[in-house]
């Protein structure tokens, strides 16, 4: 099995808005000269947001919403882009009360099209989005009470984290039983030469479910560290969140999402003070061929950990 990873860096600098405005601009007339007019709803939306223009963006999900020439299949899909949409701005608004208010409503958008649309073929990456969505949330909570300047505030700040971790690990959960169980439903053994399609969409499958497999080891670190260092209950889940981590990465050794495991296996052995179990991963993934960029920035990422 061979994964795909994406890596997304932010736009460009200023200095190179005219030539992406003008790339972009390009790219919608080409699209409109060889698609019809209802296939280029979301090629022009992917368009918007790949270059950051969300607010435009979501004035145009706005318009396509009632928008005869929108094929019927994207205008279902309206409320989950716009959350998506509102996600991605609201992580590149500075303004916390409005970066806050953006994301209430990108919650409220997820949650409801996953609440009524659960057989829809958009579901799954509805629930992915708001599941990272609660876990991001929980975790800027966890960041704002160690900035709290008196034990009420933390604490209120610590409690509210603590529910979204737990209602992002069931829409996983949930997630994780999906990707299982359509898994399933795949032959064993597939015909390179006829079931091309089948094999790309099952290899898919297996890389959502390592994800969110990914994500619930992530969840029980962060549900740990929500505790007081000192606690059994820091103790207990960090240690189990090293084992659901060391358990991905002897499975998924071969892929880029294993060897991360790994790293962040071995920041839960540092997080819990064992220092050479800590250093034990690190050096591991040190002995990696630095072959590909994405490799290379994994490997920067475990020698700093070393040398803290």
């Amino acid at each position: 099995m061979q994964a795909s990873y994406r890596l997304t860096v932010p736009w460009g600098a200023a200095g190179n808005a005219c030539g992406t405005c003008l790339g972009a601009v390009l790219l919608v007339l080409v699209l409109a000269a060889c698609l019809p007019a209802s296939e280029t709803n979301r090629p022009f939306l992917d368009a918007l947001r790949e270059r950051g223009w969300f607010d435009t963006a979501i004035d145009y999900l706005d318009r396509a919403d009632g928008d005869p020439l929108a094929s019927a299949a994207f205008r279902a899909t309206v409320p989950l882009e716009r959350g998506i949409t509102l996600v991605e701005l609201a992580r590149r608004t500075g303004n916390p009360t409005r970066r806050e208010a953006l994301f209430d409503k990108a919650e409220g958008l997820l949650e409801s099209f996953v609440r009524d649309h659960p057989a829809d073929t958009q579901a799954p990456r509805a629930r992915r989005q708001w599941a990272h969505l609660l876990l991001d949330r929980g975790r800027s909570l966890m960041a704002l009470s160690s900035q709290a300047t008196n034990a009420t505030t933390q604490q209120s700040e610590i409690t509210k984290a603590r529910a979204l971790f737990t209602k992002s690990r069931q829409v996983f959960k949930q997630s994780e039983m999906y990707y299982l169980t359509t898994l399933k439903t795949y032959p064993k053994i597939l015909d390179p030469r006829k079931d091309a399609d089948k094999i790309a969409r099952r290899n898919a499958l297996r890389n959502e479910l390592l994800g969110a497999r990914l994500a619930l080891a992530s969840l029980t670190r962060e549900q740990g560290k929500a505790n007081p260092p000192e606690s059994d209950a820091y103790q207990r889940q960090l240690a189990a969140a090293a084992s659901e981590y060391a358990a991905l990465y002897e499975k998924y050794r071969h892929l880029l999402a294993g060897l991360y495991a790994h790293l962040w296996e071995g920041a839960c052995y540092q997080d819990l003070g064992q220092w050479s179990k800590a250093i034990g991963c690190y050096e591991e993934l040190l002995d990696q061929p630095a072959d590909q960029p994405a490799v290379r920035t994994l490997l920067l990422k475990a020698a700093v950990r070393v040398c803290e």
